[in-house]
């Protein structure tokens, strides 16, 4: 006979499956959205750059960080059962590599302490805010030409304009 308490150990509610199916199904939609984004603006990038212009960005694609800090959302489904879900994965990770071929002349990363993170945003969980520095920290581009500067939020906002505009046109 059936028991309904019976459930295999490997097995998920329908209900949970449901929701990741819907998660993982709304997640794809917006990284390819994003990702259709970010190749348009690389070629526009690249396009400008090739004309000699100046170009500002106040985030840019990266390969460190999975997930999150403007790195590939899908990674995770690079290894799906899925054939469909893995090569969409695939594909998006692969424009995100495009940011190897269009790397920036200048980076400049804003830090901050955990602890002035959390005061800012107390909504945010402490993991979520060491993870997000640590990712920060590990951001980079292998091109020896970009210049990387650190600059520190800590302080008011103001100076930090300051220092950013500083690094900035000592690169125009």
């Amino acid at each position: 006979s059936y028991n309904s308490n019976k459930q295999s150990k490997n097995k998920k509610p329908k209900r949970e499956n449901l929701s990741n199916a819907v998660y993982n199904f709304l997640r794809t939609i917006w990284a390819v959205v994003i990702a259709v984004d970010k190749k348009r603006k690389y070629k526009k990038f690249y396009k400008a750059k090739s004309k000699g212009k100046i170009v500002l960005c106040d985030r840019f694609p990266q390969t460190q960080v999975f997930g999150f800090n403007d790195g590939p959302l899908l990674t995770d489904l690079i290894n799906s059962r899925n054939k469909v879900m893995r090569k969409i994965a695939k594909w998006e990770y692969n424009i995100y590599l495009m940011s190897k071929n269009y790397q920036p002349d200048v980076l400049i990363k804003l830090v901050v302490s955990k602890e002035i993170a959390m005061k800012r945003k107390p909504e945010t969980p402490e993991e979520m805010v060491e993870k997000k520095i640590r990712a920060i920290e590990q951001i980079s581009f292998d091109n020896e030409l970009v210049n990387t500067f650190e600059v520190n939020t800590e302080e008011n906002i103001e100076d930090t304009f300051t220092k950013v505009r500083k690094i900035v046109k000592e690169y125009l």
